[in-house]
C-alpha cells in the first residue's frame, strides 16, 4: 500500500515512548528497547495529562519492554 514509507522509530520502546511521550524519541532520550530510559519520564506523559483534568485512561498492552508490572502513572487500568 505505501511502498516507499519510512517510520522514524521501529524499534518497540521508542515507538511507545513516542505515543506517550508526543516526542520524537531522540527527544524523550529512549533509543533501545529497555524501560529504563523511560522511568525518568513517565510523570510527564499523556495518561497523566489527562488524568490530571479527570478523563479516565486505560492502557491495553505492553507498556514498556523489561518494565515492572503496573500502576503506572496517569493509566487508571
Amino acid at each position: 500500500m505505501y511502498p516507499n514509507f519510512v517510520y522514524s522509530t521501529p524499534l518497540c520502546c521508542p515507538k511507545r515512548a513516542t505515543i506517550q511521550r508526543d516526542q520524537y524519541a531522540q527527544n524523550a532520550g529512549v533509543k533501545l528497547n529497555c524501560a529504563r530510559h523511560f522511568n525518568d519520564l513517565a510523570e510527564d506523559t499523556i495518561a497523566t495529562a489527562l488524568d490530571a483534568v479527570r478523563f479516565h485512561t486505560i492502557n491495553v498492552g505492553t507498556y514498556m519492554n523489561n518494565n515492572l508490572p503496573g500502576p503506572y502513572p496517569g493509566w487508571d487500568v
